[in-house]
């Protein structure tokens, strides 16, 4: 099994592939989107212009909202699910995003995605979706018994890789409480104001979480220090 992020995000592309997936998806849970302003993905679809379909959609908060309601759903429910009974779930309370979301899935192809929930300690918690040109009943039992084994593989070693990271790298007092007022959704500038520093510095240390952490994102940052126990979501 491989180690980093990308090497574990490669693993689950080829051998999805090889089962026949066009497209693959690594949501972290909902939580998470106090992060961002759009979905929230570590890796994209194997389509560069499925990614770009839904990056163009991704301003639209209603959407997002109603994205991050379809992975909460499969994380309630424990259980994988299929992206037509999702839109069944969903469709009702969101009609005009649901239908955003399924005319972007037809134009490029696919006819349903398998969404499988991942979980880890201190709540890292994802959704993996892999998308197919056939509907998911059409699929046979080991093939969807094997997309669920890779993905909670590939989740542990993920959470593995952080928790290790995170392990290894102690922080400063500054870059913890900046990590902490990340982890609960503020803005640099708003970091700022709580610590009584300039933008400028907050931005200073954030560069040094990443490369402590060998990340390259303010989530990843995030997910390093809750695997190591270093911050919390609450």
């Amino acid at each position: 099994m491989p180690e980093s992020p990308f090497g574990v995000a490669r693993m689950l592309l080829r051998s999805s592939r090889a089962m026949g997936s066009i497209t693959f998806n690594y949501h972290f849970a909902p939580a998470y989107t106090s992060l961002s302003s759009s979905p929230v993905h570590l890796f994209f679809p194997d389509k560069a212009a499925f990614t770009a379909a839904f990056a163009n959609q991704a301003v639209d908060m209603d959407l997002t909202k109603v994205i991050g309601k379809a992975h909460d759903y499969v994380l309630s429910i424990g259980r994988p699910a299929t992206l037509g009974e999702i839109i069944q779930e969903l469709s009702d309370k969101y009609p005009r995003e649901t239908k955003i979301i399924v005319d972007n899935v037809r134009k490029f192809g696919l006819r349903d995605e398998y969404m499988i929930p991942v979980y880890g300690p201190n709540k890292i918690e994802a959704c993996i979706c892999y998308g197919f040109d056939v509907p998911i009943t059409d699929l046979p039992k080991p093939i969807l018994n094997e997309l669920e084994a890779i993905s909670m593989m590939g989740h542990r070693r993920l959470v593995h890789y952080f928790n290790k990271r995170g392990q290894q790298t102690p922080l400063s007092r500054r870059e913890s409480e900046v990590l902490h007022w990340m982890a609960q959704g503020k803005s640099s500038s708003v970091i700022a104001t709580i610590m009584g520093i300039s933008p400028a510095t907050v931005d200073s240390y954030t560069r040094r979480l990443f490369g402590k952490f060998g990340v390259h994102d303010r989530i990843a940052a995030v997910l390093a220090g809750m695997a190591a126990g270093m911050v919390r979501l609450d």
